[in-house]
């Protein structure tokens, strides 16, 4: 069995009672080399808020976007902040919620990959919170932790169960 951190490779080994020799850690991969960090602002990306916070991801409730624009809303109240959400999906009532949210900044267009480092770059924080995996994908959200982290972005989520042991030094908590 492939696994994608020591703490899953334990579980297995410890709680399912699988073989040492049968459970291999591979962690999810980022290309270090092309996610770098960059010196953007919001400003370049088109947002005139002091700070920008970004989310990737699609607009599924196992993704907890309701939760993440519900504590933008709160912060809106205090700070000169926009946030940027990459992503999409098919539920039309939390894209329709992020629409009118103002600050919120809903795109759903693919975006290449050097726009994408661009918008880490650009970003005070990455935020996310992401309820459960997704039983239909697998997904439980690293990629784009990973990616942010590798550009020098700060990430606020809960996901540190998810994220590589080599790299939870960087994570903060949401």
């Amino acid at each position: 069995a492939f696994v994608l951190t020591p703490e899953k490779r334990r579980n297995l080994v410890d709680e399912v009672g699988l073989s040492p020799q049968r459970v291999s850690v591979r962690t999810m991969g980022v290309d270090n080399d092309q996610f770098t960090p960059r010196d953007v602002t919001p400003a370049d990306l088109g947002y005139d808020a002091e700070e920008l916070l970004l989310y990737v991801g699609s607009y599924s409730p196992y993704k907890g976007l309701d939760r993440v624009l519900d504590a933008f809303e709160s912060l809106r109240e205090t700070r000169d902040v926009a946030l940027a959400l990459l992503g999409g999906g098919a539920e039309d009532e939390l894209f329709d919620r992020a629409a009118r949210t103002e600050g919120v900044d809903p795109v759903t267009e693919f975006l290449p990959t050097e726009t994408m480092i661009d918008y880490y770059g650009a970003a005070d924080a990455y935020v996310s919170y992401p309820v459960k995996k997704s039983l239909r994908s697998g997904d439980c959200g690293i990629i784009s932790p990973a990616e942010a982290l590798s550009c020098g972005t700060p990430v606020v989520s809960p996901v540190l169960r998810f994220i590589p042991a080599e790299q939870r030094d960087a994570v903060g908590a949401f």
